[in-house]
């Protein structure tokens, strides 16, 4: 996942994980994660521990470009 956002300012970000797609692992720590479509949300600590069942990531950014990847498996 790209972006490009202006300068100056900071931004969440939310991503859907596609369904049938289960994250193994994330190129970013202090991702939060949520099982529950996006009502809830739980902090992610390692990158290499994602729970199983997420459904959506969210990472604050700061302005400028910027690049979230992650592997998954399909299921």
């Amino acid at each position: 996942l790209r972006w490009d956002a202006p300068r100056g300012a900071s931004y969440t970000a939310v991503s859907r994980v596609p369904a049938g797609l289960a994250i193994e692992s994330t190129s970013r720590t202090g991702l939060e994660a949520s099982s529950d479509g996006g009502r809830s949300w739980h902090r992610i600590d390692h990158a290499d521990r994602v729970p199983e069942g997420t459904t959506h990531l969210r990472w604050r950014i700061a302005g400028g470009e910027g690049r979230l990847s992650y592997r998954a498996v399909v299921r």
